[in-house]
């Protein structure tokens, strides 16, 4: 099969155009239906108990290697190696400052609404890829569709395999994962594939174009990494919470490391889920809703995307 075959739409459905226009950064977006943030006074308190220890630490540490500094005089490489110090040390000081803040601070507990009272959302899924190891890809989407069938909601759930594999040995196996995986039976969950001809602004591009080639057609998408495996709760836990907060854009997870086989990556996965979800309620309390997407492992609204 070559490159323009595996770009046709013949295992897409059928297209949904939905306008996302180029926006120009180096301007605030100007929309009247956007909704100003507005942080309630109690996400200000958490932002000063946040950012005031990490830039105190800072002013510290700044302090200590001035004093080193200025015994003999200032030289250019020191200037410089203070101002690094101070930036890169913010960095870390922050992290531990959230930290403690989701350490000390009980974890608060989200409304739950019955899934009756929600509206039942079109959930697409995508897995952008591109030359990876086809057979771990295919392992993990198989697994997360066959949770999905196996439990019940009422959101509507597919997912698009969206490939922007260069190797063409590599495209082939894509290909004949999709079509074992497709003659096993679709079920509840369909799986879409599509391979591009040109790999345009990469994986990032490939998202794009689904959402202004499909992207009318559903409410809302979860963007999914190469190497991604998320449970099904979870992921009808994020359609759910986004049903029910018609004002929300986005809602994004704290990811988890898995699958180690190397004694660092094992203390690494270790670490991380020890002290992930603490960083993580940390960064939740203090950035509220006002922050910053890491890229995957998130819930999005589609048409709000495309606009913004």
């Amino acid at each position: 099969m070559t490159a323009q075959h595996h770009a046709t739409f013949k295992t897409m459905p059928a297209p949904a155009p939905l306008a996302m226009p180029t926006q120009d950064l180096s301007k605030p977006f100007n929309d009247d239906t956007t909704r100003p943030l507005t942080p309630e006074p109690h996400t200000r308190w958490f932002r000063v108990m946040t950012l005031l220890p990490a830039l105190l630490t800072v002013c510290v540490l700044m302090g200590i290697f001035y004093d080193w500094f200025e015994k003999d005089g200032f030289v250019a490489a020191e200037i410089v190696m203070l101002g690094l110090v101070g930036f890169s040390a913010f960095w870390v000081a922050i992290s531990v400052a959230a930290g403690t803040v989701g350490l000390l601070l009980p974890q608060e507990r989200a409304k739950v609404q019955q899934p009756s009272s929600l509206r039942a959302l079109d959930v697409a899924l995508l897995v952008p890829i591109y030359n990876e190891d086809v057979a771990a890809v295919f392992a993990r989407l198989s697994a997360m569709k066959q949770q999905l069938e196996a439990i019940r909601c009422d959101h509507r759930y597919a997912f698009f395999v969206l490939s922007d594999t260069r190797d063409e040995a590599i495209a082939r196996g894509e290909a004949e994962a999709f079509n074992r995986l497709k003659h096993e039976g679709m079920g509840a969950v369909p799986v879409f594939y599509r391979r591009r001809a040109k790999n345009t602004e990469r994986k990032t591009g490939n998202i794009r174009d689904w959402v202004s080639t499909w992207g009318g057609a559903w409410d809302v998408f979860i963007t999914l990494d190469a190497d991604s495996l998320m449970a099904s709760n979870t992921i009808v836990a994020l359609s759910d919470d986004l049903a029910g907060k018609p004002q929300t854009g986005m809602i994004q997870t704290v990811p988890r490391l898995m699958g180690g086989d190397t004694l660092f990556a094992r203390v690494l996965q270790f670490s991380n889920n020890i002290y992930g979800p603490v960083l993580g309620r940390g960064l939740d309390r203090w950035s509220a809703d006002a922050g910053n997407y890491w890229g995957h492992n998130a819930i999005i609204r589609t048409k709000a995307f495309a606009k913004c």
